[in-house]
């Protein structure tokens, strides 16, 4: 019996044991759990850290209800996350979205399968945000467990569209290698249930033998039931974790890199499209290789300073590129967990180097334009429909005389109302509104300050989407000195025209005066002095003068040519002219203002006093009460483009002023004056010649009149004569009356009367002369008679062979020839062209027998 019961506990001392064994086994099983349990607590805090730094919108929904969401799937939509998480994912579902793409609502999903649309969501306020949606189903062959749906602005995801693709296939293999996972899991699972079997087995067994004596080892057993479980259950959720973190690491485009320190410990797929390098390379790594200098590198440092105090920090850094390359990444680094105990933080990296590129090109673009807006010579502007400005640069303000841009846009109400005429206002509306465009309109603009400006306008229409015209902008060119040129242009052509026609008729008026002088000289050469017809006669020789210094007037305007052209003092001239007409005009008050050391110029002295006699006597006559006549004189240099401006050479020109105290002219007066026969005086006061021939002697002189007169505030004239460096001449000597001679002459001159006056006159003071009525017969006779022919006297302009034609046959003939040239017309450009050509000297018609004489005389006596 002893023998039996000692058998009995040895039985149950050896199933106690095994017992143990197993409770032993079971408790290293929890550890492992436990383990495992703290793994999946980092891994819960790292996928936190991963998804609240993205800036991915990122959800997770199942049943047709949003069961969590993070921070930027919110923000992109308006929402907050607590507001989102729980509701229908139709709430922001566009309607054309839902139509097209019912996978959001209704308890469905896609289909089978994952799968990327391009969508537009609702936005909170109820404006559509363009994105690309992704959705991964969390386990393929259970669509129910439900979907992770990621949003990405639109413009972003195209641009990363590709390197999506490539992470979706790598995600694939990466859930192939899951899968093995989870089945090797499964085999571990598998083996843990067959221990759990065995336990039961034992503890069924143990339970028969030690039911009374083994309560608190159940107690025990129910408690370890109880861990097993939850320790299950957590190594569920950790898979369940791992998968879902796989899946967004994936579908992230940027970089994704978990530190400890400055060491690398994981990195996403997005490291290689960013940096070139593959996660598995540099895993265990530090990230100065990412970096492009030790200064960049170092700036990783101070991010665990901020990060101490939050939670997350962004920045932007220059990288460098696996391939040697700089890059330009925007960061978010955060820290994983709730403090930075353990230095463990993740960064997100993304490439903005090209976005960078653009936004300095831009600026670039921008800069550039503002510059030429801002420093162009044309006035810029855009306005409002109703006029209103609404931008101008700086040089519209300009060009209205207001000082600056801003001023310009708050003074002007109406951009139309600077337009000094309300026609052209109405032409300029019409044309814009039926060609939407106005090209090279000119018109006059008035000036803040008053001054009225020429300007040429460019405008355009702007137009909306749709056609509506939304404001209208061009530009503002001021165009007045060229309108000025253009009117100094035509006003200079029309006196051209003026003058050949005043010329043509000096000539045959000097033509009928020289036959009159002419046989009004010989009556008085051959009648006594008592004789009763001897004061009529100078009475008509009188007339003939008159007449003669009305021709001259006409050809000084004609720009007829200079007479006798010698350096002359201008000084000198204006202190005798004005001595000499102060005498006569005692109401008037003449003060001399003359510069010292004035430049002589070269011209004819005749001419000069004359012009001057004329603007005193304007000025005179604008003074009817009396008043004061200003003289001055100054030398001045003429630059180019003045020069160019008044078609006159640069350099050095003297300036000779006169001003009065007058009534002065307005602008349509001043415009007219330099016309012939105009004049603002009654009848039997003026020719209207007086300023004409002023323009024309001026102007012959290779010199031109400047003007400016105001109405009640008197006039100044200004004439600008080019400087000679020559020495003036003083010539004193006194001419004899007649002087005789014995010598042949020819006469040639297609006017039989001059001819025949002319034959009359020599043949009167002795000399013999032959006459021939026009340029061929002259040449026959010369050709015949050279030896005997003294001198030929050769009118300038006849027909069929004019002057210079006939003068090149006779040099041709006798190159030592004597030839006095006479003509009608003054000695003009062309007949200055003659007397270089060969001709001695040069006398201008109506001439009497005392001129005749002494220039025939001074010729052959060279």
């Amino acid at each position: 019996m002893d023998d039996i019961d000692t058998s009995q506990d040895e039985r149950q001392r050896r199933i106690l044991q095994e017992y143990i064994f197993h409770l032993e086994d079971a408790r290293d099983k929890a550890e492992e759990l436990a383990a495992v349990h703290e793994k999946l607590k980092e891994s819960q805090d790292l996928l936190m850290a991963v998804l609240g730094s993205t800036t991915h919108g990122i959800s997770l929904i199942r049943n047709d209800t949003i069961i969590w969401c993070n921070t930027a799937f919110a923000s992109i939509l308006g929402w907050k996350q607590e507001e989102l998480i729980g509701r229908s994912p139709g709430i922001i579902c566009s309607p054309g979205c839902r139509e097209s793409k019912p996978f959001l609502w209704g308890g469905r999903v896609w289909g089978i399968g994952n799968a990327t649309h391009e969508c537009d969501f609702l936005h909170k306020d109820g404006h559509h945000v363009p994105c690309l949606a992704s959705r991964r189903l969390k386990d393929e062959n259970d669509p129910g467990r439900g979907y992770v749906l990621s949003l990405t602005d639109f413009t972003q995801l195209k641009n990363a569209e590709t390197a999506l693709k490539t992470a979706y296939e790598k995600l694939e293999e990466r859930s192939r290698e899951l899968m093995q996972a989870n089945e090797q899991l499964g085999r571990e699972i598998n083996e843990h249930k067959e221990t759990e079997r065995k336990l039961n087995q034992y503890q069924n067994r143990l339970e028969e033998l030690v039911r009374e004596r083994t309560e608190d080892l159940r107690k025990a057993n129910e408690q370890l039931q109880q861990e097993i479980s939850r320790r299950r259950q957590q190594q569920e959720a950790l898979r369940k974790l791992e998968e879902l973190e796989s899946s967004i690491l994936g579908a992230i485009s940027h970089a994704v890199i978990g530190l400890k320190e400055r060491s690398i410990i994981f990195a996403n797929d997005g490291v290689e499209r960013i940096f070139g390098w593959k996660p598995e390379d540099i895993i265990g790594k530090s990230t100065r290789l990412l970096y492009r200098t030790e200064e960049e590198y170092s700036h990783l440092g101070g991010i665990y300073e901020v990060l101490e105090k939050q939670r997350l920090h962004g920045d932007e850094i220059w990288c460098r590129h696996k391939d040697g390359r700089d890059i330009i990444c925007r960061f978010t680094a955060s820290r994983i967990g709730t403090s930075l105990a353990d230095k463990h933080i993740v960064v997100t990296y993304e490439d903005v180097t090209d976005q960078k590129r653009v936004e300095n090109a831009l600026r670039e673009s921008e800069e550039k334009y503002r510059n030429i807006f801002e420093n162009t010579l044309e006035g810029i502007f855009q306005a409002a429909s109703d006029g209103r400005v609404l931008s101008a640069n700086p040089a519209m303000a300009r060009l209205c005389n207001v000082g600056s841009a801003d001023e310009f846009i708050d003074g002007v109400k109406n951009l139309s109302g600077l337009f000094v005429n309300s026609e052209r206002v109405a032409d300029f509306n019409r044309i814009l509104r039926k060609d939407g465009v106005v090209q090279n309109f000119e018109t006059q603009l008035r000036c803040r300050d008053g001054a009225v400006k020429w300007v040429s306008v460019n405008a355009r229409v702007v137009t909306g989407k749709e056609g509506q015209p939304l404001y209208y902008e061009g530009t503002f060119r001021d165009i007045s000195e060229r309108k000025k040129l253009e009117s100094e242009l035509l006003h200079s052509q029309k006196m051209q025209a003026i003058g050949t026609l005043a010329g043509g008729i000096a000539h045959d008026i000097n033509n009928i005066l020289m036959g009159i002088q002419g046989y009004v000289s010989l009556i008085l050469h051959s009648e006594d002095a008592s004789n009763p017809n001897h004061q009529r006669l100078v009475s008509i020789e009188e007339l003939v003068r008159s007449g003669a210094n009305l021709t001259k007037q006409l050809l000084g305007f004609a720009r007829g040519g200079k007479y006798e052209v010698r350096p002359i003092d201008l000084n000198e001239v204006i202190g005798k002219t004005s001595a000499m007409f102060g005498r006569t005009k005692k109401e008037l008050t003449i003060r001399v203002n003359l510069g010292e050391n004035i430049h002589a110029v070269e011209a004819d002295r005749g001419q000069i006093e004359q012009a001057l006699l004329n603007l005193y006597l304007n000025a005179w006559q604008a003074m009817p009460g009396g008043g004061t006549l200003y003289l001055e004189t100054q030398n001045i240099s003429l630059d180019e483009r003045t020069a160019r401006s008044r078609s006159v050479e640069s350099g050095p020109y003297v300036v000779v002023s006169v001003r009065d105290t007058g009534t002065g002219m307005d602008s349509k007066t001043k415009e007219r004056i330099f016309e012939p026969f105009f004049t603002t005086k009654v009848m039997g006061r003026g020719t209207g010649l007086g300023l004409a021939s002023v323009y024309g002697i001026i102007k012959n002189h290779g010199g031109f009149i400047n003007v400016h007169s105001e109405k009640g505030h008197g006039s100044t004239f200004s004439i600008y004569l080019p400087a000679s460096k020559k020495a003036i001449i003083q010539n004193n000597m006194p001419a004899p009356a007649i002087i005789s001679g014995t010598e042949t002459i020819l006469v040639v001159d297609d006017e039989g009367a001059i001819a025949s006056v002319c034959k009359e006159l020599l043949e009167v003071i002795g000399y013999k002369a032959i006459v021939a009525g026009n340029g061929r017969e002259a040449v026959e006779i010369y050709r015949a008679r050279r030896e005997e022919i003294a001198l030929v006297i050769l009118d300038m302009i006849m027909p069929d062979m004019g002057g210079a034609e006939t003068l090149r046959l006779l040099k041709e003939i006798n190159p030592n020839g004597k030839v006095i040239l006479s003509s009608g017309y003054s000695m003009d450009g062309q007949a200055e062209g003659v007397l270089i050509k060969g001709c001695e000297a040069f006398i201008q018609k109506p001439f009497d027998i005392h001129k005749l004489s002494r220039k025939i005389r001074d010729v052959l006596d060279q």
